[in-house]
């Protein structure tokens, strides 16, 4: 099993929130070039919580309904840092076990502000 290094990183993230209208019908746009989101519903049978993808400039978006759904909360996923400044020369990173079939890491609990 291979190792895959892990690093706390620091995000802001930007949530923009829209009322839905009465008839239910929204069109959502991506916050950089206005182009219309792809919709995606990760978990079947859950479409108050939507991942949102931008098919021209590749932004990502978690898009959910709120209040009784009558507002709509889109948050931007920030684009990766630098691995140069999150990994700095002289730092040594935490190392994570990597399934081999998966290629992800193998962790029993994953921060939410850390990006694996």
């Amino acid at each position: 099993m291979g190792l895959s290094r892990r690093q706390t990183v620091t995000v802001h993230l930007d949530v923009q929130v829209s009322p839905i209208p009465q008839d239910g019908l929204v069109f959502i746009n991506c916050t950089s070039c206005r182009t219309f989101l792809t919709i995606h519903e990760p978990v079947d049978g859950c479409p108050e919580r939507l991942m949102g993808t931008c098919p021209q400039c590749g932004r990502w978006y978690l898009i959910e309904t709120r209040s009784e759904e009558t507002e709509l909360w889109m948050t931007e996923f920030p684009p990766l840092p630098e691995p140069s400044r999150v990994w700095p020369a002289h730092a040594t990173p935490e190392l994570l076990p990597v399934d081999p079939l998966t290629h992800c890491t193998i962790a029993t609990a994953v921060d939410s502000a850390a990006i694996v």
